[in-house]
């Protein structure tokens, strides 16, 4: 799939996806555990632009803030290492 770049109307997803899969080029880029989060926050993407003034609940999106500094390291982390393995 590296060779091809997604156009699709869900072409987020897919790039997410395929980035935390291996392939016969590559190691995958993130790890199935740092998956969750990534989906969880491009979902609060999609519906934070397209909710249009909807009220949201604090206890529903917390999470997504308050992890976001530990996430964003691991995200850190994790680029490094692929690069690491890979160039």
């Amino acid at each position: 799939m590296d060779d091809v770049t997604p156009n699709s109307g869900k072409w987020h997803s897919e790039l997410l996806f395929s980035m935390c899969a291996e392939n016969e080029n590559r190691t995958a880029v993130f790890s199935e555990t740092l998956k969750i989060p990534l989906t969880e926050y491009m979902n609060f993407r999609h519906f934070f632009r397209h909710s249009y003034g909807y009220s949201m609940k604090w206890e529903k999106f917390s999470h997504l803030f308050l992890g976001l500094e530990d996430n964003w390291m691991k995200v850190k982390t994790e680029l490094n290492g692929f690069l690491s393995k890979n160039s």
